[in-house]
């Protein structure tokens, strides 16, 4: 199964917008790194051009679960999602999602 574009596209610019809050002024580039184990388990990353760590807030990691739980409800076997986003020579944010899937052989 898979996840809606009108259920995606939310969580991704709710995430989107909680990772841009932790960004400082000189930072360029940035990655999220989620990943999900097979007991449902979230470990999360965040990086920057500048900091090798980030640390997260309940909001970011709220909007990470949410994106988790709805790829469970229609069982995606969603293992790990990447965000990276690059600032522009206009100071706009650019985002791209990679998302990794555990394929069952049931």
């Amino acid at each position: 199964m898979a996840i809606s574009l009108d259920e995606q596209q939310p969580l991704d610019a709710s995430i989107g917008y909680r990772v841009l809050a932790h960004l400082r002024a000189d930072e360029e580039s940035a990655t999220l790194s989620v990943g999900v184990d097979e007991e449902g388990g979230i470990s999360i990353q965040l990086i920057s051009d500048a900091r090798s760590i980030i640390m997260t807030d309940d909001d970011l990691e709220v909007a990470i679960v949410e994106l988790v739980n709805a790829h469970e409800r229609v069982n995606t076997g969603l293992s790990g999602a990447r965000y990276s986003f690059s600032k522009k020579a206009d100071g706009h944010w650019t985002m791209v999602g990679q998302f990794s899937y555990e394929l069952s052989g049931k």
